[in-house]
C-alpha cells in the first residue's frame, strides 16, 4: 500500500517521526495536558497497526508503523524534552553589571571598531560581586562600536563592566529560533583579555583572520574570512545587508555550498596522488571532518559532510547513493548530535533546501530538456527549486525574500567558487612562504569584483519583497513543496500542489494586510 503512493524509504521515516516528535513535545510541554495529547497520538498510531495486523493481516505493515513511526516519534519526543528541561531557565534584567565570556565571532584587529558575540557568559553584580548568572550557553553581543586599541580574537576569554540589556527564555520562540539573541551589552568600559585562546584551533583561525587582514583590504578580508569559517561579525552592516538583498547571504554563511568547493578542491588534488578509492576516501572525510572543527559544527556542515560520506561509502561498496537516504541519515546525525539542532534556522533551511533540490529540480530539468544546454537547464532547475524551497522559511523567519535571488545566484555562485577555491590555496601558500602581499593578491581582486556585484545586485529597484506569513500558512508552504515532490505517485499531485501552493499565496497576502 505505501508503495502506491511513495517511495519507500525506511530511514526517511525515521529521520521524519524523530523530528516531529521532537516538534510536537516541544510544543505540547507548553500546556498542562500535553501528556494526554502525546499519549492520544501514540494511541491512534498503535489503533492503525493493529487494525493492518488483525483485520488485513498484515503483519508487515503493522511493525513498519510501530518501529519506523511510533517508537522514533517518542524517542524524538522525550530527548528533546529532555533536553529543553535541561536548559530551561528565564531572565529578564538590565543596569551595569561585570561580565565575562569568550569570543565566539567577531573581535578587534589593529584597533578597529570593536563588533563581538560572546558564549559561555557570567554575568555578576557590580556592588556586591554576587553571580547572577554563570557558565550558562548564553549569547551576549557587545554593541556600541567605540574604537579600542586593544587585539581580542576569537577563542580569548575577555570581561567588562558595562550596561547590560538581557531577556531570555529558552523555551519560548524555540519553534522561531533556537540561536535567538539573549542580551546586548552596551556602554562598556575596560575591556581586558582574561585568557588568551589556545589550542588548535585557535591557533589555526587566529593565524588566518592575521594573514587575510593584514594583507587585503578590510572589506574584502571580511568577506574572506566570513566566508571561509562562516565568521561575519567583523563585517560592515551596509556590506551584509547588500549581500542579504541580493540573496547572496548564503555565501557568507558556511553551508553544504562551501563543503561543496571543498571537495572540489581537495577531491580533485587526491584524486591526482591517491590511487585507492578507500583511501581516497578516508582523506577527503578527513578534511571534511577537519574544517567542519574549523566551523563550529554548523548543522548545514554536518549535513553536507554526513551526505559526502554516504555517496562515498556508497561509491566504495558499489552501491546506488540515494539522495534522500543520505539526507534522511543527516537528519539523524544533527539530532544525535544536538537534539536541539532541529530548532536551529540553518538546520531547517539546509534541510528543505536540498529536499527541494532532490525532488523539484529533476522535474524542472524535464521542463527544459532539448531546449538549452544540460548544463544551463540543470543550473537553473537547481536555483528554482532552492529558492522554492527556502521561500516559506524564508517568509516567516526574516519576513522578507529577494525576488532576483534565482538569476543572481546562477551567474554569481560559480564566480563564489572560483573566489573560495583561489582564496583557500592562496591562503595556505602565503602562511607556508610569509609572502601574504604576493599570494592573496589575485583574491582580493576577485573579492572586490564579488563585493562590487553583490552590492550592485542589492541596489536593483524592489530586490527584496517585504513579506512575512504564520506559523500554519509556512506549514502550508512546505506540504505544497513535498505534495509536489518526485518522490510520491499522488495521481493529479500538480493539482493538489498547486492548490496548496494558491492557498499558501493568499493567506501570506491576506496575513500581511
Amino acid at each position: 500500500m505505501m508503495k502506491k503512493i511513495f517511495n519507500f524509504r525506511p530511514i526517511l521515516f525515521i529521520a521524519m517521526a524523530l523530528i516531529i516528535g521532537g516538534y510536537a513535545f516541544s510544543v505540547l510541554e507548553k500546556f498542562d495536558w500535553w501528556i494526554f495529547v502525546a499519549l492520544g497520538v501514540v494511541a491512534c498510531s498503535f489503533f492503525v497497526a493493529f487494525v493492518f495486523l488483525f483485520k488485513y493481516k498484515n503483519r508487515k505493515i503493522c511493525v513498519e508503523i510501530l518501529s519506523l513511526v511510533v517508537i522514533p516519534f517518542l524517542i524524538g519526543g522525550m530527548v528533546v524534552s529532555y533536553f529543553i528541561n535541561q536548559n530551561k531557565f528565564g531572565y529578564s534584567f538590565g543596569g551595569t553589571y561585570y561580565i565575562e565570556g569568550v569570543v565566539k565571532d567577531g573581535g578587534v584587529v589593529e584597533g578597529n571598531e570593536i563588533s563581538i558575540m560572546l558564549e559561555n557568559v557570567s554575568i555578576s553584580s557590580v556592588t556586591d560581586e554576587n553571580v547572577i548568572i554563570e557558565n550558562d550557553n548564553l549569547t551576549i553581543y557587545l554593541s556600541g562600536y567605540l574604537k579600542s586599541d586593544k587585539e581580542i580574537y576569537i577563542g580569548d576569554k575577555i570581561s567588562f563592566v558595562g550596561d547590560l540589556n538581557a531577556n531570555s527564555d529558552k523555551t519560548k520562540g524555540l519553534l522561531l529560533n533556537a540561536k535567538s539573541v539573549d542580551g546586548f551589552a552596551y556602554n562598556y568600559t575596560d575591556i581586558t583579555v582574561v585568557e588568551t585562546g589556545s589550542g588548535f584551533k585557535y591557533n589555526i583561525l587566529r593565524t588566518c583572520k592575521d594573514v587575510i587582514f593584514e594583507h587585503m583590504d578590510e572589506d574584502n578580508a571580511d568577506v574572506a574570512f566570513a566566508m571561509l569559517f562562516g565568521k561575519k561579525m567583523t563585517m560592515r552592516n551596509d556590506l551584509k545587508q547588500a549581500y542579504s538583498m541580493s540573496g547572496l547571504s548564503h555565501v557568507l554563511a558556511v553551508s553544504g555550498l562551501h563543503v561543496g568547493f571543498v571537495i572540489m578542491l581537495f577531491g580533485w588534488l587526491l584524486g591526482k596522488i591517491v590511487k585507492s578509492k578507500w583511501v581516497y576516501a578516508i582523506l577527503l572525510l578527513s578534511v571534511l571532518i577537519f574544517y567542519s572543527f574549523l566551523c563550529d559544527w554548523s548543522p548545514s556542515v554536518i549535513r553536507a559532510v554526513v551526505m559526502c560520506s554516504v555517496l562515498l561509502l556508497s561509491g566504495g561498496l558499489n552501491v546506488q547513493y540515494d539522495g534522500l537516504n543520505a539526507l534522511s541519515i543527516a537528519g539523524i546525525v544533527n539530532f544525535i548530535i544536538d537534539p536541539l539542532n532541529i530548532f536551529s534556522i540553518g538546520f531547517l533551511l539546509s534541510f528543505m533546501v536540498v529536499f527541494s533540490i532532490f525532488s523539484i529540480a529533476p522535474q524542472i530539468m524535464f521542463l527544459f530538456k532539448n531546449k538549452m544546454p544540460r548544463k544551463l537547464a540543470s543550473s537553473i532547475a537547481v536555483s528554482v527549486s532552492a529558492w522554492i524551497g527556502s521561500l516559506p522559511l524564508l517568509m516567516f523567519y526574516f519576513g522578507e525574500f529577494s525576488i532576483y535571488s534565482v538569476l543572481i545566484n546562477i551567474l554569481i555562485v560559480p564566480l563564489v567558487g572560483v573566489v573560495f577555491i583561489a582564496t583557500t590555496i592562496c591562503l595556505v601558500l602565503a602562511i607556508i612562504t610569509g609572502l601574504g602581499a604576493l599570494m592573496l593578491a589575485i583574491p582580493n581582486v576577485l573579492l572586490a569584483a564579488l563585493n562590487f556585484l553583490a552590492t550592485g545586485f542589492g541596489l536593483l529597484k524592489g530586490a527584496v519583497l517585504n513579506f512575512t506569513c504564520s506559523y500554519p500558512i509556512m506549514l502550508l508552504g512546505v506540504i505544497a513543496i513535498f505534495v509536489a515532490s518526485d518522490y510520491n505517485f499522488i495521481k493529479r499531485k500538480w493539482l493538489y500542489a498547486g492548490t496548496l501552493s494558491l492557498c499558501f499565496i493568499c493567506c501570506s497576502i491576506i496575513y500581511g494586510l
